[in-house]
């Protein structure tokens, strides 16, 4: 979807509790929030950490599935976001097409096709720095090795994030000093 209303924003709820469920709108929302806080980056008279947004669960699941269908390779069908204390998890329907093969062939046969996948891990940011342990992920119901994991992110995402490093702390991008998961709600402080 096209970053066509994201200056359009203004008559949408300000507050993140205000949707019951996933919309475009709650997509644009985030993303004019996601907007501001790149902006606020580039305030060299700014302190770091004055301000803060909190994200709702529904928020999380609209921006991925109206907003970053392009960033993801494998088509998004549904999501359900759950975030807790310092927890946030997804359970997702993805549909793996010969486009989204990752070269090994023993990975690309297991996730051809519609599979659901959990993902669950702790997420935390101070200082700027963030840390994201993963803890358990699940296809179809089933226990993923680690193995597996570092197949899949090697194949879909270090092609287009060639710093990541799922054990390692990491700069929070676009100034963002502080993340808090705490139920339903993600608090992000830049």
């Amino acid at each position: 979807m096209a970053l066509v209303s994201v200056l359009s924003c203004a008559s949408l709820p300000s507050s993140a509790q205000e949707f019951t469920s996933v919309s475009p709108e709650a997509a644009n929302l985030l993303g004019s929030r996601i907007q501001e806080i790149r902006q606020r980056e580039l305030d060299t008279g700014r302190a770091p950490g004055q301000d803060t947004i909190r994200v709702s669960e529904i928020e999380m699941e609209s921006f991925v599935l109206f907003w970053m269908e392009e960033d993801i390779p494998p088509r998004v069908d549904s999501i359900d976001v759950r975030v807790t204390d310092g927890i946030i998890s997804a359970e997702t329907e993805l549909t793996f097409d010969a486009e989204n093969r990752t070269g090994n062939v023993i990975v690309d046969t297991l996730f051809e096709g519609t599979h659901t996948i959990f993902a669950e891990g702790a997420l935390s940011g101070d200082d700027g720095r963030g840390r994201f342990e993963l803890r358990e992920v699940r296809l179809d119901g089933l226990s993923v090795p680690l193995v597996v994991i570092d197949v899949l992110v090697e194949g879909f995402v270090k092609s287009r994030y060639p710093d990541v490093d799922l054990d390692a702390p990491f700069t929070i991008p676009w100034g963002i000093e502080q993340i808090r998961l705490t139920p339903g709600i993600a608090e992000i402080g830049y």
